[in-house]
């Protein structure tokens, strides 16, 4: 016996059997299970999908940690260019400032952000 799913439109909460609440659809198939099924709403076409809005926040929280991994080796770079260590990757020290300044600005008042593909650039 299979029984029915239900769930409100933009809600991420199910019921399995029973009669439908008010406000709710009946959905297709039950909410995908696993490590996403979190990120899953109710569409108004009875499928489950990972919204744009979900999927822009999860990219936000990505960039948002690509930052502070990219400040850290900023930070390492710059005392490197000071000791004037050869092993220093490629860059002076005002283009890797000027970096850390574009990094600072890779956020969500900037129109581009979380477009991988738009990120501040190393020095090279």
């Amino acid at each position: 016996m299979t029984l029915s799913v239900y769930a409100e439109v933009g809600s991420n909460f199910q019921q399995v059997g029973g009669d439908c609440p008010d406000g709710w659809i009946q959905m297709i198939s039950q909410r995908p299970d696993g490590e996403d099924t979190l990120l899953y709403t109710a569409s108004d076409t009875g499928r489950w999908v990972i919204s744009e809005t979900t999927r822009q926040r999860i990219a936000a929280a990505r960039e948002a940690s690509w930052v502070e991994e990219e400040m850290v080796v900023i930070a390492e770079q710059l005392v490197m260019l000071e000791d004037e260590d050869p092993s220093a990757l490629p860059g002076t020290s005002r283009q890797w400032r000027d970096y850390r300044i574009a990094l600072r600005a890779w956020n969500e008042a900037n129109t581009d952000f979380p477009d991988t593909t738009k990120r501040p650039v190393k020095p090279t």
